[in-house]
């Protein structure tokens, strides 16, 4: 049934598992995206900009860049 090998290696990969999650910051570790500081989740915020619905095609664009509608209404 449960011998002393499977025990082992059963709790090897538990242990394996829990440290990949931690690196890669599935359990609040140091890792991954979720320690990104905040100056720099403000400056991706600046970098965005807001679409805008095209009167004649009906689709997003930014509103700096020039559009050429493919169809028209």
């Amino acid at each position: 049934m449960f011998s002393p090998i499977k025990i082992i290696l059963l709790v090897l990969v538990i242990g394996a598992v829990y440290i990949i999650a931690r690196k890669l910051g599935f359990l609040g570790g140091e890792g991954g995206q979720s320690s990104q500081s905040g100056e720099k989740i403000k400056k991706d915020r600046e970098k965005t900009t807001d679409l805008v619905k095209c009167d004649k095609c009906d689709t997003y664009v930014t509103p700096e860049k020039f559009h050429r509608c493919e169809k028209s209404k």
